[in-house]
């Protein structure tokens, strides 16, 4: 029996005011992303109320966040998805991120899904395009998907990070 990972893995419990304990570039990052979701929300909500076109719809976040073992990302990945989480459910809105790792160990340790079972990448031969039955269930696991986390980005060839981004387009 082959296991399925939850769409929007919830992360773990993360104590209140965990942000506070974040290193200064850690927390520089965690501000970033808070700010863009409260205005990605803003931007939303008018939206909702009016017929206007894209006006100001915030940029998409690109980030690299690298760091030596031991540097602290997971635990920023865990403290930035636990708020995100909450700040979502606070909107009424379903989970915002999707964590995601090349292997199920360092996948599982963020609470996410391997990046082939995520996308539905084979883990052996070629890529293959999916059908559209087969592309409905990765469409809804994105359809409220505001950040994409990938964890050991160290472990991602370029074969599979050309299929990650063939898949997300």
């Amino acid at each position: 029996m082959k296991i399925q990972h939850p769409k929007a893995a919830v992360v773990g419990p993360v104590s209140q005011g965990a942000e506070d304990s974040l290193a200064s570039q850690q927390r520089k990052i965690f501000d970033l992303y808070m700010a863009h979701f409260a205005q990605t929300l803003r931007w939303e909500q008018r939206q909702s109320r009016t017929s206007q076109g894209s006006q100001d719809q915030p940029q998409q976040l690109n980030m690299n966040i690298d760091g030596k073992a031991g540097a602290g990302k997971s635990y920023l990945i865990r403290v930035l998805s636990a708020r995100l989480e909450e700040l979502a459910a606070q909107n009424d809105l379903p989970n915002p991120i999707i964590r995601a790792a090349p292997t199920g160990v360092a996948a599982s340790k963020m609470d996410g899904s391997t990046l082939h079972s995520l996308l539905r990448i084979p883990t052996k031969g070629d890529y293959t395009s999916l059908t559209d039955a087969n592309a409905a269930p990765v469409e809804a696991t994105f359809r409220n998907c505001r950040y994409l986390v990938i964890d050991e980005k160290s472990m991602v060839s370029l074969k599979l990070l050309n299929w990650v981004d063939q898949r997300l387009r």
